[in-house]
């Protein structure tokens, strides 16, 4: 279209001979790391990457309204590149800011809910104050989260799957296939008259969703985003056996640990669970999130070993002794929000997008209690289970769950069937021995 226009020699340098090459490489196997959601400009035999650069900018309390008069009076801020400039690296990365600045409240002054800098204070004072207040967040005691469950709560995490060979209508079968996927057929995970009904041990994860915490998240690392956050570990241990079948408990939350990984924050937070009538301890949980971009505080590189809770299990090289797959659906993350864990990110479209997931994404926890009752009725029941999540499972796709018998530890692996891909790595449940019967 330009021969005709430019000079001989400029269109003989923007033909696409120069151009399909580098295209090609990015479309093959053989692309190079990283590529993904990066922007290339490429011509005449010339290739680059292009990246954005953003400023500091200014940040404005959320509960004052905002004028234009207020941004005029800021422009310089906005403008400047002098002070804490940086380059997101994706679409996601450049929602940093904004999402950061979501609980900045007029009262709390420029520091604001998520951790804004003071400008008139160096960086290194940013970071001994994040790590102050991790101090201060370890030390500080819960008052307690009380929590109810019946069997109508346990079953209900454990949700029958009819049999695949009765459909008396798709509706039904639509209806039903929820969950943790227990199917109809397990009486003892379903019915509550049954002789040896149970509670999944799994379900101790679930008294601890809306535990009230000592500390904000926020508090503890820089630029703290709900949207930036992903579960990485949990660690389960069953303190009492039986398991009640319905109970009032208490949660008590605690900072474990806040480890640095420069481009990350890493916060590790526990929780025990008593049975608030016998005080007897049923649930110890630990959870790791990861937060992009919440780095660069001055905390500590490595996190600390805690026996079973950081273990992390290698699958032997022989066949796993056995192989469990079970077919998640369309909506099972719809029904296993339910049983308390109401993050948008796993029911709004537009939430999860902005999380950098094209469509809402399946709990961790729920097909973490998938693998769990895969190992509960394989091996037995266990009294810990370790797990950490490598991906990312969508409602539908079909999980298979590998174990390897290695003393009284199963070890265990979790694929996506239609990916081949690990969504749990490193995991192992230590079981125990005959523990009798958890009806009351």
């Amino acid at each position: 279209m330009t021969q005709t226009i430019l000079p001989e020699e400029l269109v003989r340098a923007f033909k696409p001979d120069y151009v399909a090459p580098p295209v090609l490489l990015l479309c093959s196997d053989k692309v190079p790391q990283p590529a993904t959601g990066r922007l290339f400009e490429i011509g005449s035999g010339w290739v680059g990457e292009t990246r954005w650069q953003r400023s500091f900018g200014a940040q404005f309390p959320v509960d004052v309204t905002l004028t234009p008069e207020t941004v005029k009076g800021a422009w310089e801020k906005v403008l400047s590149f002098d002070q804490g400039a940086d380059h997101p690296e994706d679409a996601t990365a450049g929602t940093e800011k904004i999402m950061a600045n979501m609980s900045n409240k007029s009262k709390k002054g420029a520091q604001g809910a998520y951790g804004l800098v003071d400008e008139s204070k160096g960086k290194s004072d940013e970071g001994a104050e994040y790590r102050a207040a991790i101090e201060k967040a370890k030390a500080t005691k819960a008052d307690g989260t009380d929590f109810a469950y019946d069997e109508r709560d346990a079953i209900l995490y454990s949700k029958p799957t009819l049999d695949p060979n009765f459909q008396p209508s798709t509706m039904l079968t639509l209806s039903t296939d929820l969950g943790v996927g227990a199917k109809r057929t397990d009486l003892p995970l379903v019915f509550e008259n049954a002789d040896d009904f149970q509670v999944l041990p799994t379900f101790g994860v679930i008294p601890t969703f809306n535990a009230v915490a000592p500390f904000s998240m926020s508090e503890l690392v820089p630029n703290f985003s709900p949207m930036m956050l992903l579960h990485g570990e949990q660690y389960l241990e069953i303190r009492s056996f039986p398991i009640p079948t319905e109970a009032l408990t208490t949660s008590y939350p605690k900072l474990v640990e806040v480890v640095d990984k420069g481009n990350a924050g890493i916060i590790v937070t526990g929780s025990t669970t008593i049975d608030k009538k016998s005080k007897r301890e049923l649930f110890y949980n630990e959870s790791t999130v990861f937060i992009r971009g919440a780095g660069g505080f001055g905390g500590p590189k490595k996190g600390s070993d805690r026996g079973a809770a950081t273990r992390v299990y290698k699958a032997p090289s022989r066949a796993p002794d056995a192989v469990v797959e079970e077919k998640t659906t369309e909506e099972q993350a719809a029904i296993y929000r339910l049983s308390g864990d109401r993050n948008p990110l796993h029911i709004d479209p537009e939430f999860s997008k902005v999380g950098g997931f094209a469509t809402p994404i399946l709990h961790g926890l729920c097909f973490f209690g998938i693998a769990g009752k895969a190992v509960l009725q394989q091996f037995g029941s266990f009294k810990n289970i370790k797990v950490r999540f490598a991906g990312v499972v969508l409602p539908g796709q079909t999980l298979v769950t590998e174990m390897w018998k290695e003393g009284n530890v199963v070890v265990f692996q979790t694929k996506v069937k239609e990916t081949g891909k690990l969504c749990i790595a490193g995991a192992g449940a230590e079981l125990v021995g005959e523990i009798g019967k958890s009806k009351l």
